[in-house]
This record gives C-alpha cells, structure tokens and sequence, in this order.
C-alpha cells in the first residue's frame, strides 16, 4: 500500500511538471489557443447541458398538461358514446328543439361515428395517441372487458392510485416504438354518484360508492418519439451553434493574437537585435 501511494504521488508531480513543461516550451500563440480553446469548450458544454436540463423539464410540463386535457377528453367521449344511442337522450334532444343541430346525431346508426369524427377532428401528431378507461375494481362481476386492464403494468398503477395517488407517467416502455404513457386517478363526484352509486363485488354484493371515492383511471398513450422529437432537433441545433461558435472564437483569437500581438512583438525584436549589431537608423513602426 505504502509503494502504491507512493507511485501515485510520484506520478502526479511528472505529469504536472511534464505538462507544464509542454505549455513552457511552446509558443504564446498555441498557449493561448489552447488554454483558451479548453475554457471556451468547457463554458459551450456546461451551456448545452444547462440549456437541456431546462428544454427537458419544460417538455415534460408541456406534455403532462397536454395528457392531462386528453384524458379529459377521454372520460368525456365514453360518456358520450353511452349515451348516443339510448332512446331517453334522443328523446331529449327532441324535446329541447335541437333536432336540426343535432339530425346527424338522431340520424345516425354507425356506432363507431364518434370514433371516426374524434381521429378526424385531431391534428396529425396526435391522431396515433390511445386512450382508454381502466376500472377501479378489474374483478367485480359486470365490468366491461374493454375497462379492464390488458397488462400487469396498469393493474400496479391502479392498485398505486388506489392508495390516493393523483396520476402517474411512465416515460419509457419497452416496445417498438417506445411509447409515453399517463393514468390520471377518476374520483367519485356528486355526478358521477348519480349515474354510478354502486359496484357489483367479486362475491355478487352491491358496495355503495362514496363520495371522493376511487373509481377508475384515465390511461393516455403517446409515441415517445414524438414527445421527443422537438427535444432531439432543439439539442442538435444547439450542439451546431455551440461547436460553431467555439470554432470562430478560436479563429478570432489566434488572429488577434498573431496581428495585435505576436507580430508587433516580433518586429521589436528583429528592431532592438539589429541596433544592438550597430544599425542605429533601424526605427519601430508599430500600429495596433
């Protein structure tokens, strides 16, 4: 232990002096340019990195409000589509005197219009997006199959917004393509009691809900490509400006290095050796 310490103190010091030695004996111009070019590298690095740390978390915010009024969307869309076609609803659009506004409602018998009408009225970005309702209680008798969740990933985050958690974000899921996905927590309002006061158990017994109470979760699919995508070309843009910026401050400085400095001190040099070997009428002329 006592050799090994030794050796790295040892070696330090070399390499110290080797370096400093290195920088000693080369000229002013490449001093500058390397120390100068090290510090300039190292200010464009700690900038991107800074610059994406903040593009990263502004994106995230961006897309959790985004999933947020999807899933909105969601919830209101299945509403809509189980009411459509019950009579009492057609019914009352009659009786309220909107039945030409709503002829195409009353008129139609495709029961995946809405579908078809929601793809068409999403911009193009988000026309592959998925969005589906998960059932608080996946085992209670009566659930529709289309509530209840296809993988064990949604049955761990419904059993983690069981216990009173608000959404989760999965940012990253293995597949092809990666995809982002979001589950917002439904709680029980007074609205929701009035068309859903109870919940048939595994045993057959009706539970009364309460309010406030757990009943589901709104899942928002997304491709992560996507979501990214405006990441990955902000930092590619960045990296450009950075590299190139660091390449002109590098050219500007050696210029000014070799024209404002360098050469001025160079011509006192040839100046004063030719005076000191006796040409007097030798004259320094100097403009900076």
């Amino acid at each position: 232990r006592m050799r090994d310490a030794s050796a790295t103190n040892t070696l330090c010091p070399m390499s110290y002096r080797k370096l400093k030695r290195l920088l000693g004996e080369a000229n002013f111009e490449l001093k500058v340019l390397v120390l100068f070019g090290t510090g300039l590298t190292l200010l464009a690095i700690g900038t991107f990195f800074l610059y994406r740390w903040q593009t990263s978390s502004l994106l995230d915010r961006t897309t959790l409000t985004m999933a947020r009024s999807l899933a909105a969307n969601v919830v209101l869309k299945a509403h809509w589509q189980a009411v459509q076609d019950a009579p009492a609803f057609k019914a009352a659009v009659v009786v309220a005197g909107q039945v030409k506004e709503s002829e195409w409602l009353l008129n139609s018998t495709n029961s995946k219009f809405l579908n078809s009408v929601d793809i068409e009225v999403h911009p193009d970005e988000l026309k592959t997006l998925k969005g589906e309702l998960l059932h608080s209680h996946p085992t209670d008798q009566g659930v529709d199959p289309k509530f209840m969740p296809s993988e064990q990933r949604s049955h761990d985050v419904l059993q983690l917004l069981r216990t009173g958690s608000q959404d989760y974000i999965v940012k990253e899921v293995d597949g092809e393509p990666p995809e982002y996905e979001y589950y917002a927590a439904l709680k029980a309002t007074e609205s929701c009691l009035t068309c859903h006061p109870f919940r048939t158990d595994a045993d057959g017994k009706q539970v009364q809900r309460q309010l406030g109470e757990f009943m589901g979760a709104a899942k928002i699919t997304l491709p992560l490509d996507s979501v990214q995508s405006p990441l990955h070309s902000a930092n590619a843009f960045v990296i450009s400006g950075e590299l190139l910026k660091v390449v002109l401050s590098i050219i500007a400085i050696y210029l000014v290095i070799r024209y404002v400095v360098t050469k001025p001190v160079l011509h006192l040099k040839k100046v004063s050796d030719a005076i000191a070997h006796g040409k007097l009428d030798m004259r320094a002329d100097i403009r900076t």
